[in-house]
Order: structure tokens, then sequence, then C-alpha cells
């Protein structure tokens, strides 16, 4: 299809192209809370890898340091017993 122009001359039909509008942040106000929450989460997950080490390493020393404690305490309560037998042996 063509145009003609006053002189009654074809030419040519020009068109414009529209180039597509940049996403501007006020239509996605929800956007920058997106990307708070997902550095949130990447951060923790960081923080929480990091910690499983120390934490793990934490729960052996401390029940070594119970067994520890629980055989220092048995080996007091012996020796008590001990020296009540041995205050009873010498009032009789």
């Amino acid at each position: 299809m063509s145009v003609t122009t006053d002189l009654g001359t074809p030419r040519a039909r020009s068109f414009t192209v529209r180039s597509p509008r940049p996403v501007r942040v006020e239509h996605v106000p929800y956007l920058w809370s997106v990307v708070a929450v997902v550095a949130a989460l990447v951060g923790m997950g960081l923080v929480v890898a990091a910690l499983l080490g120390p934490v793990k390493r934490f729960g052996l020393v401390a029940g070594v340091a119970k067994e520890q404690i629980g055989r220092d305490v048995g080996l007091i309560n012996a020796r008590v017993a001990a020296l009540k037998v041995r205050l009873a042996e010498r009032r009789a």
C-alpha cells in the first residue's frame, strides 16, 4: 500500500517504532522488599553454616566435660562415704 503526496506521486509509508518502556521502580514497589528478604535469607544461611562447626565442637567438648565431672563427683562421693565409715568406726 502506498501513500500519495500532494503532487500525486507515491511515497513510502513511514512507521515509527516505539522502543519498549523501561520498567521503573515506582511500578514495582515490592521489588526492594523482595531483594532485602532474599539478601537476609542468604546472610542468615551463611551465618548458620559458619556456626555449625563450632556448635558441633562445643557439643563434643561439653559431653566430654560432663563425663569427667560425673567421674569426679563419683570419686568425691566415695571419699565422703569412706570418711563416714571411718568416723563411725572411731566412735564405736
